[in-house]
């Protein structure tokens, strides 16, 4: 039989492949064809339609029963804490098994309906400790690393990356990736530039408003030393790391970073805060350079100098970089991920999730009163 999956996002397909992630989107839901068929079911679609190998299913939320049953739904997988979680955690098809996949760290992106949840995923041991809060089944609470591909994320050759020595003419560059929000701690990654000689330059890459940013740059006198970049295509990291001479990652928040794991990687000289090293096994003085103080723009300056000019620590940073890396290879995560998926199929099977018809019920009557007193309380 046709094994079918249905996952809730929350974002679109669309804004995936707005944000450069076209060329994963297949594996990353549906890791080596695990599945038959993968359905997204959301509400904002208007039509029916595929991308990726995925069916993108318009579907409003009191549709959302039906069509679990119509599909023949296996599994469905929400991703993320917030929308998605309640829209799976709150429509649950009897016997149907609801995995819920925690990627921030954040406790306001958690809502409380991922207790309704079977399974959850979480991207490391701090989202766990988060997700402990709400979610009583400890033992269902499954740590799962964002995964890279080793094939595209690695250090390239000079020849590959020629047009952005061009692009940004300067002999230090600073990369960050990321969206441009207060989290990701641009701010004082401009002000740590400041700090540096004109010979520094910073490229900010990632979506949102980098208006506050630019604003920043201009009262500091180095907006001709940063550049804001919007999202580039996943394929096109690996030249910007290879070619940048450190990447700094001075997040405020964060659950685990995938710009962290893709720069060991590309074996890139890497410094994050604390915070962004979490989940992606970086120690300081070994594959990278931490700070606990990323808002402090002096130390960020002297750590970036550092970084850039310390021969000796920039090449034993860079081999330990892509060893470090392998352990978050896509073949060992998507083999952990269908190991994953198989215990909660043999768990289905033996009924494990087939709970009283009176439980089911008197759930369904707690879940319309929740939602019915939130609509009246707004």
């Amino acid at each position: 039989m046709a094994r079918n999956l249905a996952i809730f996002l929350s974002d679109t397909v669309e804004d995936y492949v707005r944000n450069g992630l076209s060329s994963i989107i297949h594996d990353y839901f549906n890791p080596k064809n695990f599945f038959d068929n993968v359905y997204v079911l959301s509400s904002s679609e208007k039509s029916a339609y595929q991308m990726e190998g995925l069916n993108i299913i318009p579907t409003q939320p009191e549709e959302i029963v039906n069509r679990l049953k119509e599909l023949k739904i296996d599994i469905v997988r929400a991703y993320s804490g917030k929308g998605a979680c309640e829209l799976a955690c709150s429509h649950k098809v009897r016997g149907v098994p609801v995995i819920v996949s925690i990627h921030d760290s954040r406790k306001d992106w958690l809502r409380s309906s991922i207790k309704r949840a079977d399974c959850v995923f979480v991207v490391s041991e701090s989202v766990q400790e988060l997700v402990e809060e709400l979610f009583s089944k400890k033992d269902m609470i499954w740590v799962l690393p964002n995964r890279i591909d080793l094939s595209i994320m690695k250090t390239l050759p000079a020849e590959s990356y020629g047009d952005l020595e061009k692009e940004f003419p300067f002999k230090y560059k600073i990369l960050q990736i990321g969206r441009k929000s207060r989290e990701k701690n641009i701010e004082t990654l401009i002000k740590a530039i400041a700090q540096l000689p004109d010979e520094y330059c910073l490229i900010a890459v990632g979506d949102g408003d980098s208006s506050y940013l630019q604003k920043l740059a201009r009262e500091l006198s180095v907006e001709k030393r940063c550049f804001f970049r919007n999202a580039i295509a996943h394929t096109e990291i690996s030249r910007y790391m290879s070619f940048s001479d450190c990447v700094c990652q001075p997040s405020l928040t964060e659950a685990m970073s995938f710009a962290a794991i893709e720069s060991l990687a590309c074996g890139a000289v890497i410094i994050a805060s604390s915070m962004a090293a979490r989940g992606a096994d970086i120690i300081d003085n070994y594959n990278g350079l931490l700070t606990d103080e990323p808002q402090d723009e002096q130390k960020l300056a002297i750590l970036i100098e550092q970084a850039c000019t310390d021969t000796e620590l920039r090449t034993r940073l860079k081999v330990n970089a892509v060893q470090s890396a392998q352990k978050f290879s896509k073949d060992i995560i998507d083999a952990l991920e269908i190991s994953y998926y198989e215990k909660i199929l043999a768990m289905r099977d033996s009924g494990a999730f087939d709970i009283p018809l009176i439980s089911h019920l008197r759930e369904k009557v707690q879940i319309w009163f929740e939602t019915h007193l939130h609509k009246d309380n707004k």
